[in-house]
């Protein structure tokens, strides 16, 4: 466990439970954000594993097509 960058600035006994927090401190943020914003728990499996989901962006329906004006 040597080989990381800048482990070594951390106490011994922290160094584990820093190396935890990094590896399982994302997915954690995923699921908590799916959860607040209405996910459920398929939401969280899916933030999970295929990373934090963005609202669905709602497609403006197309205006309709004006009448062309008559050229005198």
């Amino acid at each position: 466990m040597n080989d990381i960058p800048g482990i070594d600035l951390l106490p011994e006994k922290w160094r584990g439970s820093a190396l935890l927090a990094v590896i399982v401190g994302p997915y954690l943020t995923r699921a908590w954000h799916r959860w607040t914003t209405g996910g459920g728990w398929r939401g969280i499996k899916d933030a999970i594993l295929f990373g934090t989901n963005v609202p669905a962006q709602k497609l403006a329906a197309p205006e309709p097509e004006k009448p062309a004006e008559p050229k005198p």
